[in-house]
């Protein structure tokens, strides 16, 4: 079986060393500074836009385009089905974990939020740039991973199924930086989304449940890091 185009092999490189291992070095130094999360939006902005407009143009010289990795509308009622599943079930989700946050006592809520420093939006400005990564995260990560990786993995080695772990893998290890429950989180996360771009041969709805799933929980630890700062200067004040 012949092996992909140079370019592919090297932005595949990038997108499965390169990349994380980079990301691991940038958040260690992020997570002693000031502002970390701050820090990270930019940081996740720039790097995920940078790699998606190399896939771009990845494509374009190969005489393809987004369509070609499943950025379509595809099997359409499926992919409204599954979109609209999702979005349910991400209420549901966001709803219960509501409830389980303002469970824990304020012991436990702190170390979790000191495990998330790097991640939390701690401010109005802060929130307003997560979302934006969040909404980044769900169309680049989607069409890295699900879309080019899918393809790379697929051609070479001329087996769908081995493509989608395999990009599960490699989806798991770009989240290497939130450590070992990280890596396995996301990659269960990526097998998961496989799913409805399987079946309804579309980005969309794995890149909407995507999304989806990292605002509810930047927004949920976010009004729990709200709540923990205010329990903590009440506490301050007796």
């Amino acid at each position: 079986m012949p092996l992909p185009p140079s370019d592919a092999l090297v932005f595949a490189a990038v997108l499965l060393v390169a990349y994380p291992i980079f990301d691991c070095i940038v958040v260690s130094k992020l997570k002693r500074s000031t502002e970390p999360a701050k820090r990270f939006y930019v940081w996740t902005l720039g790097s995920e836009w940078l790699l998606t407009i190399a896939v771009v143009v990845l494509l374009l010289r190969h005489g393809l385009a987004l369509p070609d990795l499943g950025e379509t509308w595809g099997r359409r009622i499926y992919t409204i089905g599954f979109t609209g599943a999702g979005v349910i079930l991400l209420a549901i989700a966001a709803a219960y974990n509501h409830k389980r946050i303002s469970r824990l006592s304020p012991e436990r809520l702190s170390k979790a939020l000191d495990r998330y420093r790097v991640l939390v939006p701690r401010s109005a400005p802060q929130r307003a740039l997560f979302m934006l990564v969040a909404l980044t995260a769900g169309f680049c990560e989607e069409l890295l991973y699900r879309g080019w990786l899918w393809r790379f993995f697929g051609n070479l080695t001329g087996h769908l199924w081995i493509a989608v772990v395999l990009s599960a893998v490699a989806f798991g290890l770009a989240h290497a930086y939130q450590g070992r429950a990280g890596i396995i989180g996301a990659g269960v996360l990526g097998l998961l989304l496989s799913v409805p771009v399987l079946v309804a041969n579309s980005l969309i709805p794995a890149q909407v449940i995507h999304a989806g799933i990292d605002l509810m929980n930047g927004l949920l630890l976010s009004k729990a890091a709200e709540s923990s700062s205010r329990a903590g200067a009440q506490q301050g004040g007796y």
